[in-house]
């Protein structure tokens, strides 16, 4: 013990030395079996790598790619094949009886007549445009005579003898005019003097009946006047004669030609807002025959058992052209391969209105879709009040019509008792309501929407399909879209034109507007 605490520091120093080297030795036999492991794992991969590139490419994968790279090729070729037939069969374009022969409007050039066509154009599109709104079943509410006079039937009806004339005769209602008796002949067939048989020139005028809506709805003991309870009847009335209130005014309306300027290019825009306006009307009466029977009722209840109550307003914004970006103009992003806008460019789309011009409103970027050489897209929207709980399915109903893509939903204000205009094209358009309330949309609380969409329209329908073999259009997919319009695109926008839509330019020399008489050249690319 003596020995230890002598040499102390010693033996401390023998101790550290031998758990050093003790440690050495087993982290070396560790790290050994490490490397080992390792080293043999590396030649087990360098063996099947040069076993990999000795035995070749495996013929069977590669079979096996290709023809899955064909397929999806000829699905991909099915699937926009089945898209154009399905356009061309759903639009049809507007189409004049000629003598014996039912002439189609586009192509323009196969009337050598353009004037003429301009006017059948306009005939047409009104016709069609009525026919569409007729389909609605629509009805309107009531005006001030219809409720003037049913407030003068229901005072006549509750008092009919309360009160009368000078004569002692019940007095009759407001406006109203009583019949005379004829005047009696003198034996020689002469009327007596001062006496006529007819009211001629210089007769008093039926007074035309008015009602003041408002302060005289209610009566002093807080009830409902006779004019307050006429106009609840013929609300009702009016209610219940349609599925849907709606007007003319509720339409796109597209200018029509004058008598010094034919615009091919409003020809065009017009057949295209036809289309529109067409998917537009269906997809409402769609949802509102969904919603009706499940009302409960068997018998007619009007605009109160639909989805979609008042069609407000049609707009075509135009034709999307020109995403453009600080770093200049790029290629039109989708999803076709072609390039999107890099999220940190200022994308800017122009729309193309022959109505309007070319304008840079606030277009809704939520696909960035443009027209390309693919396709051509339009932006629209519409205005409805409904109910918030049927929005869904009236969304699903227009997205399932042809490539209707929905962009942007603004639910606007209640759609109660208060004033409201809706604006369209620079002009107020539908009815004012005002207080105490012309529309009837029954028990659901409804809110006025505002849908802002996009169309897209392949141009293998619109602008034609060139057939190579035979050096001529396909039959069944000629130009439809005029050359003046591919002119117009062309300034705006020069990468939307294929090919074949560049070598039509030259088919015809005149400015945008058209030639009246000029011959029909099929001119395609040689």
């Amino acid at each position: 013990m003596n020995f230890l605490k002598e040499n102390l520091f010693l033996t401390v120093t023998v101790a550290i030395v031998i758990v050093g080297v003790s440690l050495a030795v087993v982290l070396k036999h560790s790290e050994d079996s490490k490397a080992d492991e390792y080293a043999e794992k590396c030649a087990k991969l360098g063996g099947q790598i040069v076993s990999l590139a000795s035995g070749g490419i495996n013929e069977d994968r590669k079979d096996a790619a290709e023809r899955h790279v064909r397929k999806m090729g000829f699905v991909a070729g099915e699937i926009k094949e089945d898209s154009v037939r399905r356009s061309r069969s759903g639009y049809q374009v507007m189409r004049f009886q000629i003598g014996e022969k039912e002439i189609p409007a586009f192509p323009v050039e196969l009337f050598k007549d353009r004037e003429r066509l301009h006017w059948l154009v306009s005939g047409q599109y009104g016709q069609q445009v009525g026919a569409l709104l007729k389909l609605l079943k629509p009805t309107v509410p009531p005006g001030d005579t219809e409720i003037a006079l049913e407030a003068d039937r229901i005072r006549a009806q509750e008092s009919p003898r309360e009160k009368t004339d000078k004569t002692g005769s019940p007095a009759l209602p407001t406006g109203a005019v009583r019949p005379t008796e004829p005047r009696r002949r003198t034996e020689d067939g002469r009327i007596p003097f001062g006496r006529s048989e007819s009211r001629g020139f210089g007769a008093s005028e039926v007074r035309r009946p008015e009602v003041r809506r408002g302060s005289n709805l209610t009566g002093a003991d807080g009830g409902p006047t006779i004019e307050g309870r006429a106009m609840e009847s013929v609300v009702l009335r009016r209610s219940n004669q349609g599925w849907i209130y709606a007007d003319r005014n509720s339409m796109f309306k597209a200018s029509g030609p004058d008598s010094t300027h034919y615009n091919e290019v409003k020809l065009w825009f017009r057949q295209v807002s036809l289309w529109i306006q067409q998917d537009i009307i269906e997809t409402i009466i769609l949802t509102n025959k969904q919603v009706r029977p499940e009302s409960g009722s068997g018998g007619n209840e009007g605009v109160s058992a639909s989805a979609v109550k008042r069609l407000m307003g049609i707009d075509i914004y135009g034709y999307v052209l020109g995403q453009t970006s600080s770093a200049g103009e790029f290629g039109r992003g989708d999803a076709f391969g072609q390039p999107a806008a890099p999220a940190s460019m200022d994308v800017s789309l122009m729309y193309l209105n022959p109505e309007e011009g070319t304008s840079s409103p606030d277009v809704p970027k939520l696909t960035q879709h443009a027209c390309n050489k693919l396709y051509d897209v339009v932006h629209y929207k519409f205005t409805v009040v409904m109910p918030m709980k049927h929005l869904h399915r009236l969304q699903k109903n227009l997205c399932k019509r042809n490539y209707h893509t929905i962009l942007l939903v603004k639910v606007g204000r209640s759609a109660g008792s208060t004033g409201q205009t809706h604006h369209r094209g620079g002009e107020a358009s539908g009815s004012k309501q005002q207080p105490g309330g012309l529309f009837y949309y029954g028990p659901d609380s409804v809110r006025e929407v505002e849908i802002t969409a996009q169309l897209l329209m392949l141009a293998d329908w619109t602008r034609g399909r060139w057939n190579q073999q035979a050096k001529d259009w396909d039959e069944n997919y000629p130009p439809l879209m005029p050359v003046d319009f591919l002119k117009l695109m062309s300034q705006k926008d020069p990468g939307v034109l294929r090919p074949e839509d560049t070598k039509r330019l030259p088919a015809t020399d005149a400015p945008v507007g058209g030639v009246f008489g000029s011959e029909f050249k099929r001119r395609g690319p040689s």
